[in-house]
């Protein structure tokens, strides 16, 4: 499985390939270790995302705004 460190701004630093069932924990250390930081200095700066979590951050809302409009294409029908 992939996982991906990213910046206080929500953008991809780094990525790397684990094994399926690697704990999010081991991960943090490895990219903490790149870093040659603590672990605990590391998670002030970044975070670590799997690929389904980075999948579901990147989504847009549902609430957002059909890009047609407010009510979608189905309103937009002509009047005879």
């Amino acid at each position: 499985m992939k996982w991906y460190m990213l910046d206080n701004y929500d953008h991809s630093v780094n990525e790397a390939e684990f094994a399926n069932g690697t704990k999010t924990e081991e991960v943090v250390e490895y990219f903490a270790k790149i870093k040659q930081l603590e672990v605990s200095k590391f998670k002030r700066i970044w975070r670590v995302l799997n690929e389904n979590e980075i999948a579901a951050f990147r989504r847009k809302p549902s609430s957002e705004r059909h890009p047609a409009g407010e009510f979608g294409d189905w309103l937009d029908m002509e009047k005879a």
